[in-house]
């Protein structure tokens, strides 16, 4: 079960139907697999609505790596971002995770 919609992604993109939706599945699966890794089974089951606003931020996140320039958005100045999703993926949303992580999902 995925914690977003193509639609969902669509919009917040502003991308309209720029992009297939079978693209956008796959990475709405990716970022679904990840959260599902990090999170007790209960809670991706619940679909609690951090769980979904942190799946929309990491969506966006990788269709950006796959997608913009350089594999990342260009501000209105034409200077690149950060590049986001890197090995650190699910750390911009770890306080919305926080709450659900499972045991041993942590190391270190």
């Amino acid at each position: 079960m995925a914690l977003v919609t193509v639609e969902e992604l669509k919009t917040s993109l502003g991308i309209g139907n720029l992009y297939a939706d079978p693209m956008l599945e796959k990475v709405i699966d990716a970022v679904t697999d990840v959260i599902e890794g990090l999170v007790t089974e209960e809670s991706f089951d619940a679909e609690p609505a951090a769980l979904k606003e942190a799946a929309l931020i990491l969506s966006i996140d990788l269709f950006q790596a796959q997608n913009a320039a350089g594999g990342q958005q260009a501000a209105l100045d034409f200077n690149p971002g950060p590049y986001r999703a890197g090995r650190n993926f699910s750390s911009r949303v770890a306080g919305l995770l926080a709450n659900y992580y499972k045991e041993g999902s942590w190391v270190g």
